[in-house]
């Protein structure tokens, strides 16, 4: 879906929003051990649970990937690791 020239509604943000960043939602997902509410507004993708947040901001202007805020339930398991992996091969991809 080309999002540049639509107004989506709320359902079909959340839609776009899980086929983007599909990878990066089921990584928060496994952590906190259910379904995350994700959106992405004005270039921010924003991952939340009960017990888990991450806030991702995406400059396209200087071509730049910002760790905004973050917050795993489960520390020292890896996911911050795996996150930072997952947005290099992003920032590759979309180069």
């Amino acid at each position: 879906m080309d999002i540049t020239n639509k107004t989506m509604t709320y359902e079909e943000m959340l839609s776009w929003t899980r086929t983007q960043f599909s990878e990066l939602i089921e990584l928060v997902e496994e952590d906190a051990g259910q379904k995350c509410v994700a959106t992405f507004i004005y270039s921010k993708l924003h991952i939340i649970s009960s017990e888990n947040e991450v806030i991702i901001r995406f400059t396209e202007v200087i071509n730049e990937i910002a760790i905004s805020g973050i917050c795993f339930k489960n520390h020292r398991k890896g996911y911050l690791t795996r996150l930072v992996s997952l947005l290099k091969d992003y920032g590759r991809a979309n180069d």
